[in-house]
């Protein structure tokens, strides 16, 4: 599964990204192409609760350059 995001307005300008789920589950790949704005310093990415159960996890990228990351999927729990 991909989710894309093309050019969305930010107040740091355009934000292209996508997200690849594997077909397992088990990890996503996050590409993140460089904003145009020198004034963004980061672009934070929160992955709990959907990608581990650590409370306020993130992950920081620089906004300036493409960014491609793989992020494990904490398995969760069968629904009882």
């Amino acid at each position: 599964m991909v989710t894309r995001l093309d050019k969305v307005v930010t107040p740091f300008g355009p934000l292209t990204c996508s997200l690849r789920v594997n077909d397992d589950g088990s990890k996503a790949a996050l590409r993140v192409e460089p904003v145009e704005r020198s004034a963004c310093e980061k672009i934070v990415v929160h992955l709990s609760p959907w990608a581990t159960t650590a409370a306020n996890a993130t992950m920081t990228l620089d906004p300036k350059k493409t960014q491609e990351v793989v992020i494990p999927i904490a398995a969760k729990d069968a629904e009882k």
